[in-house]
């Protein structure tokens, strides 16, 4: 599908966008939870507040056992992430 068309130094660039990659991905809260502490936001505020930290970790796993009425972190989930892609191209 034909999206936009940019000037870029003078030159037309023929731009595409593709919408809606879906990718769903099985994964257990245990990795989830993982995930979220790899985040630089959370590494940021580890290393200000550790307890502050270890706290939103935890009301955050007993957030998700909660809502899916499970006990075990081996608990799987799949996740939905959509992407999107942009391809363009110079002339000449």
């Amino acid at each position: 599908m034909f999206v936009l068309f940019f000037t870029f130094y003078c030159h037309i660039i023929m731009c595409y966008r593709i919408d809606s990659i879906l990718v769903k991905s099985p994964t257990s809260v245990k990795r989830l939870l993982g995930l979220i502490e790899s985040w630089s936001m959370f590494q940021t505020l580890k290393n200000n507040d550790p307890q502050r930290a270890e706290d939103l970790l935890m009301k955050t796993q007993k957030r998700f056992l909660d809502e899916m009425g499970a006990t075990s972190l081996q608990t799987e989930i799949v996740y939905e992430i959509e992407y999107f892609c942009i391809l363009a191209s110079k002339p000449g």
